[in-house]
């Protein structure tokens, strides 16, 4: 059994795979390997969502916090994934599908094709984005069984995969590439979320392509700009960025003021 059905939620049957072709087609997709393996064990939580003897089954995590309930995101029914598909199709890039929830409007999405393919976002009502959080559904499969108690939608804790900060040998050229195609679509389709997304992949050796966006018309894109490469301790970007903190009426000096404040050359 996956690892991740261990949380103490009110599991429903196994899918049919007539129920995960139907839900193909309402979702417009060819189901990644990972996904379709949850579902061959469980359509999902049931709508109740914690079983009745959650505390019982939790008995060893809980220890002395003996009030704390699970706080991994469930995984919603088929039904339910492709009903909130269709809700919400206009909202979000075409490439993207969301799949698990906690009931409190936050929610976790894969990236079903497209050069994110394969990659987990986490989208929270107080913050998260469209930016990968997760370089695959085993990884943040695996971040929940380890964490039970911690909320990947607030954990202050949790470091992101993207944007790297550290040159990644094993990774870098595949997210290079990856990165290149989401610019050559954010510019043709002025995309400022794609273009967040191409600027998180930009491996840490290449950094020098972000400094063009410190001067961006969307004050967003320079404020994205400006965390990677402060993240990074980037030292080109320094001076650039210590001349936005002190721009007068410049609506992206936050960020660079934030980032000053623990940056010192």
């Amino acid at each position: 059994m996956q690892p991740y059905f261990n949380a103490p939620y009110d599991w429903r049957p196994a899918a049919t795979s007539e129920q995960l072709e139907a839900a193909a087609q309402a979702l417009e997709i060819t189901w990644p390997d990972a996904l379709r393996s949850l579902y061959e064990e469980h359509d999902g939580a049931g709508p109740q969502r914690l079983a009745s003897d959650w505390e019982e089954q939790w008995e060893g995590v809980l220890d002395e916090d003996e009030d704390a309930r699970p706080q991994a995101p469930f995984l919603m029914s088929l039904e339910e994934a492709a009903a909130w598909y269709v809700s919400t199709a206009e909202l979000f890039p075409a490439d993207l599908r969301f799949f698990w929830t906690d009931d409190n409007s936050n929610y976790v999405g894969v990236y079903v094709r497209g050069p994110l393919e394969g990659m987990v976002c986490v989208l929270g009502h107080d913050g998260g984005g469209l930016v990968p959080v997760f370089r695959t559904i085993p990884s943040f499969l695996d971040w929940v069984d380890a964490h039970p108690l911690r909320d990947v939608f607030t954990d202050g804790a949790l470091v992101p995969a993207f944007p790297g900060r550290a040159p990644d040998p094993l990774h870098d050229e595949e997210d290079w590439q990856r990165a290149l195609s989401l610019y050559q679509n954010a510019e043709q389709r002025e995309d400022n979320p794609r273009l967040a997304c191409a600027m998180a992949l930009t491996p840490y050796g290449q950094s020098s392509v972000l400094l063009p966006f410190l001067d961006h018309p969307d004050f967003y894109v320079v404020a994205r700009a400006v965390e990677i490469l402060a993240q990074r301790r980037y030292t080109p970007a320094y001076t650039l960025i210590r001349e936005l903190a002190v721009q007068p009426g410049n609506r992206s000096n936050g960020a660079a003021e934030r980032a000053m404040r623990t940056w010192r050359p």
